[in-house]
Formats: structure tokens, C-alpha cells, sequence
């Protein structure tokens, strides 16, 4: 039988004092997690995503996009990646 890690996609809001919550995304696949964030500041706006280990604030990848599916899209192939990457503990 394979061993499969399961992806798992958690949407969270940030808190924005007096403005609407922007999109934001959690993804997790192994020992690793993927932060999907907007930034508003620029028009349009960009979406990047940060890959870290669980419990480390080392940044093992990043990225951005120009739309938030686009963000996630790459940061799942990214988590994905590193499961078939033998350097990785």
C-alpha cells in the first residue's frame, strides 16, 4: 500500500480593523505549510506564498502571483515537490 500525504487546504481571515477581510490561505502537506497572502497595497494586487517548515520561521521557498488561485496553485506543486524530494527530512 502507497503512503499518501494528504494536502490539506484551511482558509483563514486576518484581522482588518475597519476594513473588509482580505483572502488569505493555509496549506500543509507534510512537514511543511504554504501561507497564501494579498497584497492590497499594490494595483492590482499581488498574491504571494511563503513555504516554511512546521515550527520554524525559515522560508524554504516563495513566490507571486497575479491572482489568488494562481498563489495556491503553485504553492501546493511547491509542498508537493518536496515530498518526492529525498533531502528533505
Amino acid at each position: 500500500m502507497a503512503n499518501r500525504t494528504r494536502i490539506r487546504f484551511h482558509e483563514v481571515q486576518q484581522l482588518n480593523l475597519g476594513e473588509p477581510p482580505e483572502k488569505h490561505a493555509r496549506l500543509q502537506c507534510g512537514a511543511h505549510f504554504a501561507d497564501v497572502l494579498v497584497d492590497s497595497r499594490s494595483a492590482p494586487a499581488i498574491y504571494h506564498w511563503i513555504v516554511q517548515p512546521l515550527g520554524s520561521a525559515e522560508i524554504v521557498h516563495w513566490g507571486h502571483e497575479r491572482s489568488f488561485e494562481e498563489a495556491a496553485e503553485q504553492a501546493k506543486k511547491f509542498l508537493q515537490s518536496l515530498l518526492s524530494d529525498p533531502q528533505v527530512a
